[in-house]
Formats: C-alpha cells, sequence, structure tokens
C-alpha cells in the first residue's frame, strides 16, 4: 500500500510522458492564466483589430500568441514554485511541488528547457529581444529573489507590462 495520495499515484504512474507533461505543465500554470495569459491574449486580439482584422490570419495569430505567453507562463511559474517551496507548502498547498508531482531539481529542469524553448519561440516569431526582457525579468523577479524587495518586485512588474 502507498502513502502517496491518489492524485500523486495517478500522476507520477501517468504511462504516457506526454500526458503527464501536459498534466503537471496545467497543474503550475492554472493558478496564473487569469493574470498572465489572458490579458496578453486579449492584447492580441487587439492587436490583430488594429493590423487589418484579416480573418485568415487570425487562428495563426492566436496559435503564435498562446505559444509565446504558456511559454512565458510556464517559465515564470516554475521559477517561482521552485523559489517559492516553503511558503507554498504553508499558503498553496495545491501546487505541485508541494505535492511532489515533481522535485525542485526536476522543476529547474524544466525551467532551463522551457526558457531555451521561450528564446527559440521568441527568435521564430520575430520578438527575440522581447522574449529575452521576459526572460530576464524572471530571472530578477524569482531567480535572484526580486519578488522579495517591494521595489525590485513593482520595477519587474511594471518592466512586464511594458
Amino acid at each position: 500500500m502507498s502513502v502517496l495520495p491518489s492524485d500523486v499515484q495517478h500522476t507520477r504512474a501517468t504511462p504516457n510522458p506526454f500526458v503527464r507533461g501536459l498534466s503537471l505543465f496545467w497543474s503550475v500554470v492554472a493558478g496564473d492564466l487569469s493574470s498572465a495569459v489572458v490579458p496578453a491574449f486579449l492584447f492580441t486580439l487587439a492587436a490583430w483589430k488594429t493590423a487589418g482584422a484579416d480573418p485568415a490570419r487570425l487562428l495563426g495569430v492566436i496559435a503564435r500568441s498562446l505559444l509565446y505567453f504558456f511559454l512565458y507562463t510556464y517559465a515564470f511559474c516554475l521559477a517561482n514554485q521552485a523559489r517559492g517551496l516553503e511558503e507554498d507548502r504553508r499558503n498553496k498547498p495545491h501546487r505541485p511541488l508541494v505535492r511532489e508531482l515533481v522535485s525542485v531539481r526536476g522543476a529547474w529542469r524544466r525551467w532551463a528547457v522551457v526558457m531555451a524553448l521561450f528564446t527559440l519561440a521568441g527568435a521564430w516569431l520575430g520578438v527575440l529581444e522581447y522574449a529575452l526582457g521576459w526572460q530576464l525579468i524572471i530571472l530578477v523577479h524569482n531567480v535572484v529573489l526580486g519578488a522579495r524587495n517591494w521595489i525590485v518586485k513593482n520595477l519587474c512588474m511594471s518592466l512586464g507590462i511594458l
């Protein structure tokens, strides 16, 4: 008999690594979609409308936008949750690192891969400088722990909005 909760057993026992990866991705980002991906998606629609609103291009625009902002959100959340494990144990026990769906080491490995993919996506989409800017914000805010200083945290968030 296992001492792990059934949801942890299920996630670890998922035979398909792709399904397990999607499940882990969702458990990492789900709480942040409304603040990260939804506003970016709405901005994308506004930019599409401003650029002429060609209906033939809409699905491609949406797909590229979602790819970019999901990669950003995943990178941000992985670093944030890997650095904030002790705080999450107290305040957000539903998060995947707390539930041991992934180790801190595994989260950092995923983060490195996602950061590389985010760089590649930024280059492919012609927005490399913005992707690199977002990555700098992720590093300062989460990895260097700028989030613990209210001035640095607010500066990072303000730069992100720009």
